[in-house]
């Protein structure tokens, strides 16, 4: 039996699916909105504004957790719309990513969600970050300097859960930029095919963000422990020390 190359093509060679072409697609435009809500016609020499920063600012939520906030906002006085991104992986040292926005006129929040960096209560993927997002909205639309305008953003993670809080319908959600989300990580990340077993992506993220800092997942050996694949090991650096929530 000839063996076809690979190069050749033909009925068995693997052809993009419409569902990736659409994927690929919908990536390309918000990395481009991305890119423009950065630049927002700043000229270079605007990118050093005078900023207002709040830091650790607490925020309750509806249940009395409190999430740790930093607010960069313009120099001047009044009202502006507001960019909300919340983050697993840390707010802090994120000043530059801010100044674009402050620039451009908008209020900028970066926000631990509940259970890391400074952010009260356990952090359970996927749990609690409706409902954190859309009291944090409302939150900020009601700050004397902010215009009521709520525009969420954030990749992967931090993308996912907009849309768990978009499901919720805040009333000050006014835009969305979500880059780079999976469609379901239950079925698109953290399992390996059809087999259902832990995927090494989500183990070494499970583990990336176990307690309430970044561990450093360069130290550890993850080509012999997914290939070793004891179960003791896994079990350690695993899904089973953070268990994962869904939205309601």
């Amino acid at each position: 039996m000839r063996v076809r190359n690979c190069r050749e093509g033909g009925p068995d060679q693997p052809q993009p699916t419409t569902r990736l072409r659409t994927l690929l697609g919908v990536a390309g435009l918000t990395i481009g909105l991305w890119e423009l809500l950065s630049a927002q016609a700043v000229k270079p020499e605007d990118l050093q504004p005078e900023m207002t920063i709040e830091s650790n600012r607490k925020v309750p939520m509806r249940d009395g957790v409190r999430l740790a906030l930093e607010i960069y906002r313009p120099k001047e006085e009044g009202r502006f719309p507001v960019i909300l991104v919340r983050t697993p992986y840390g707010r802090k040292g994120n000043e530059q990513q801010a100044r674009p926005f402050v620039a451009s006129g908008y209020a900028y929040i970066l926000a631990d969600v509940r259970g890391r960096g400074d952010s009260e209560g356990e952090f359970i993927p996927y749990a609690n970050t409706g409902e954190d997002g859309f009291d944090l909205i409302e939150w900020a639309a009601k700050q004397p300097w902010s215009t009521g305008k709520i525009g969420t953003l954030g990749g992967s993670y931090s993308a996912w859960i907009e849309w768990h809080t978009a499901l919720l319908r805040p009333p000050h959600l006014a835009a969305m930029v979500s880059i780079g989300t999976t469609g379901d990580p239950g079925t698109d990340i953290f399992v390996s095919g059809p087999s259902g077993l832990p995927s090494p992506t989500l183990i070494s993220w499970f583990y990336f963000v176990s307690g309430r800092r970044n561990q450093k997942i360069g130290e550890v050996d993850w080509r012999k422990i997914v290939w070793g694949c004891r179960s003791t090991t896994w079990t350690t650096l695993s899904a089973s020390r953070i268990p994962i929530g869904r939205p309601k």
